[in-house]
């Protein structure tokens, strides 16, 4: 059976040059639809964005929705201006980001308040993550140490921020004794905390493998580069990355 394809268009009427994507819709409400699109050359990178769109048409779209989008660059912002919905599919899981790519925002409880990485951040982010029990010095306690060396030369409007993995046992509290401990700057290097589920969706975006065995938790090291913007543009699997090497790629960032 052929599947239905139903289009639907604003009741506003934009003039200009207009662009088609696909993707699938992950959120839909008041004057904005999040799309997970393909990207459209010299206008917009494959990845997840927010579009703004007239009330109307966010009401006609729902999350799980494949749809071809119409796509208008407006002073207001990037304007989705009609969807032609192909199908329906579950909205997935998280998926990994990959260089180039928004990161998803994320507000983060942490020592010094809310922090924000991902798409709608300002300045940029290094971030990472770790728990304080960890037993072997070739991970989190080595991480931390690099860390340490690169907050000194840390640029304006950039700040580290680390993860816990073990949200069971490492409270906010934890997490102060610890950063003091390994000489964390509170004004450049904040240690955050999410609840396990809401952890375990980061980490699949971050390309973060964690598994809690007993008393020990296995995972995999990753550090992550979040420029102003929100994207992804640089990542470690391991501690062999440089001290100077990340210090002059924020430095860049920075200028």
């Amino acid at each position: 059976m052929t599947p239905l394809i139903a289009l639907l268009v604003a009741c506003n009427f934009y003039g200009g040059e207009t662009h088609s994507t696909q993707g699938v819709v992950l959120e839909a409400g008041g004057t904005a639809v999040v799309l997970q699109h393909e990207g459209v050359a010299d206008v917009l990178e494959p990845g997840q964005g927010s579009f703004i769109v007239d009330p109307n048409l966010a009401r006609q779209v729902k999350p799980g929705d494949v749809v071809q989008a119409n796509l208008m660059n407006t002073e207001e912002g990037m304007r989705a201006i009609g969807f032609r919905v192909t199908g329906h599919e579950p909205v997935g899981k998280a998926r990994i980001v990959e260089i180039g790519q928004p990161f998803p925002k994320y507000v983060l409880p942490s020592l010094q308040g809310d922090k924000v990485v991902g798409v709608g951040q300002q300045g940029t982010v290094v971030l990472t993550f770790l728990f304080t029990s960890c037993p072997l010095p070739a991970f989190c306690p080595l991480l931390s140490f690099k860390l340490a060396k690169v907050q000194e030369s840390l640029p304006p409007d950039t700040q580290i921020i680390a993860v816990t993995l073990d949200p069971a046992n490492d409270s906010l509290e934890v997490l102060r004794g610890y950063g003091q401990e390994k000489g964390a700057d509170p004004e450049k290097w904040t240690f955050a905390r999410l609840e396990q589920a809401q952890l375990e969706e980061l980490l699949t975006y971050a390309g973060v493998t964690r598994e809690q065995q007993e008393k020990d938790i296995l995972h995999n090291l990753r550090t992550l580069v979040i420029n102003p913007k929100g994207e992804l543009v640089w990542t470690a699997s391991d501690n062999e990355w440089s001290e100077a090497e990340l210090s002059e790629l924020l430095n860049k960032l920075a200028d």
